[in-house]
């Protein structure tokens, strides 16, 4: 018996201290290439992906452009953190 994990990951977007909502977040690498908006609490999530890393790019107006590898075995969650222009 194999045991089976599904892979995630949970993007936390934030900026000046406070969640970002309505963000462009992009992830993508091997099969995936996902966009999403950020939530109210400036969140997004991706699941059923395979481990491994992928690019992260995040913008929004008023702040600079974000790119990040984030290496995802299992479920990560992982902090973005924006700089204001």
């Amino acid at each position: 018996v194999t045991a089976h994990t599904t892979d995630s990951l949970r993007l936390y977007v934030s900026g000046n201290g406070t969640a970002v909502s309505g963000a462009t977040v992009s992830v993508s690498g091997g099969a995936v290439n996902d966009v999403q908006q950020s939530s109210a609490c400036g969140q997004t999530f991706l699941g059923g992906i395979s481990a491994g890393t992928y690019t992260v790019t995040v913008n929004t107006s008023g702040f600079q452009p974000y790119s990040e590898d984030v290496a995802v075995n299992g479920r990560m969650e992982h902090d973005v953190t924006l700089v204001p222009l």
